[in-house]
């Protein structure tokens, strides 16, 4: 059986660039410690959070619908829109009344430090 050294040339090596360099020759401890916590963290960050691409398909669905289901969810999207109009008013009453709560709590707590 002979050893056939074009074959290797399909193979594919990982280079420093695509594993991210750990070591080289002016680095520190602190700095290779630094560097594998933040490779850690980008990757725990990375399985966190959603796909940016998950919704794309549905998307693209909408913009294709014709007739009555374009129609139908046109509709969807301008009732859910007027729900959120509701929130926001009553978000925005409630963050005023809050914020005058805390006025108040605030300026109590102040006078009583004062006595």
């Amino acid at each position: 059986m002979s050893f056939d050294s074009s074959s290797l040339k399909h193979v594919s090596y990982p280079t420093a660039r695509a594993i991210g360099v750990m070591l080289n020759p002016s680095m520190s401890i602190t700095g290779f410690l630094a560097t594998g916590a933040k490779k850690a963290a980008n990757a725990a960050w990375g399985a966190v959070r959603s796909d940016p691409t998950r919704h794309y398909g549905e998307v693209a669905k909408a913009l294709t619908e014709q007739g009555a289901a374009r129609d139908a969810r046109i509709d969807s999207i301008i009732s859910a829109l007027k729900r959120r109009q509701g929130n926001a008013a009553l978000s925005s009453a409630v963050g005023d009344r809050t914020a005058l709560v805390g006025a108040i709590g605030a300026n109590a707590y102040a006078r009583s430090l004062s006595r």
